[in-house]
């Protein structure tokens, strides 16, 4: 049956939103959006990264085993696009006073008088193996985001020392997600932690919605009926990790000229790795863009040019975003 929205933009435009797609269906246009079913109850237009469906780069990211971080200011998007990709994702609101008992549990007090322990949602998504958004996570003190580093990371482990050490194995189908306000005042996202992260996506309001015509619509019930994208071709690096020499040459270069003092940051072991990952997802285009948008803005510019230098200035190194 159609949302209440979708009879509005019928009976307005005189138009029918049709049947939702389906996984197999022809393949959509330039021009369609896909309009899909929120949990919250009204329909959340797609955006797109780098042409793709954004709940597909989500969907793709995951198969490959890459996290994402959405960046962006309050009210653009950021959590809708969680929780149309999974209505059932949990969603942990953070702020100055969210501490490692609201996120990964404590004991609380039962009507006997006594305690027990209470996990908490990062607990309990890693437990059931489910996807999690933190949502404006530089509100939390670094100190503890620093018992997460295990969670997020190759290990998939978090230590629960005050429940006697234990020890929680994330199982298979956890997938946490970040999302944060880059503008908030002397609050940013922890280096270790940002570089846990594969995928750094801007999000800013999507005005060109506002312009869709009913016609340009495609509905689909789910996430999991937008196509998925095309596979990249293989990575084009030789080595052990499978890295575009051009590309570690120039972040060896960058790390000399930090060496010197000469710039504050560059690509390391952690992030050449990530972009092999990405670009065997995505495509190098893709993961280049990606390696800029993942640094802190004052080191972009000449992670660019030393990029631009080695791929030819006719890349587009912008920031990976929502287009």
């Amino acid at each position: 049956m159609a949302s209440a929205l979708d009879q509005i933009i019928e009976r307005q435009h005189g138009v029918s939103l049709g049947e939702p797609a389906r996984n197999g269906g022809p393949a959509p246009t330039q021009s369609e959006r896909y309009a899909l079913a929120h949990p919250d109850g009204f329909t959340y237009l797609s955006r797109t990264v780098c042409g793709i469906p954004e709940v597909a780069v989500f969907a793709a990211a995951e198969r490959a085993g890459l996290q994402v971080c959405l960046v962006g200011p309050p009210g653009t998007g950021k959590t809708s696009a969680f929780r149309a990709y999974d209505p059932a994702g949990i969603v942990v609101e953070c702020d100055e006073g969210t501490s490692a008992e609201t996120l990964i549990g404590g004991f609380v007090p039962t009507p006997g008088g006594h305690f027990r322990w209470d996990d908490r949602e990062l607990s309990i998504a890693a437990r059931e193996g489910r996807r999690i958004l933190l949502d404006e996570v530089v509100a939390v003190d670094p100190r503890v985001l620093c018992r997460l580093h295990a969670l997020f990371d190759a290990r998939r482990r978090i230590t629960l020392k005050e429940h006697e050490g234990e020890v929680v194995e994330a199982r298979q189908g956890f997938w946490p997600m970040l999302a944060y306000n880059p503008d908030l005042p002397g609050m940013e996202l922890p280096d270790p932690l940002r570089s846990r992260f594969h995928l750094h996506i801007e999000v800013g309001t999507d005005y060109g919605a506002l312009h869709t015509e009913p016609h340009e619509l495609r509905r689909v019930e789910r996430a999991e009926d937008v196509p998925a994208p095309e596979a990249a071709a293989g990575g084009r690096g030789e080595g052990l990790l499978g890295i575009d020499r051009r590309i570690v040459d120039a972040a060896q270069k960058l790390d000399e000229d930090r060496r010197r003092g000469l710039v504050g940051w560059a690509p390391q072991l952690r992030e050449l790795s990530h972009l092999a990952q990405v670009e065997r997802a995505f495509g190098l285009d893709f993961a280049l863009r990606n390696l800029v948008s993942g640094a802190r803005a004052e080191h972009r510019e000449p992670l660019a040019e030393c990029l631009h230098a080695v791929v030819g200035e006719e890349l587009d190194l912008r920031p990976l975003c929502f287009d």
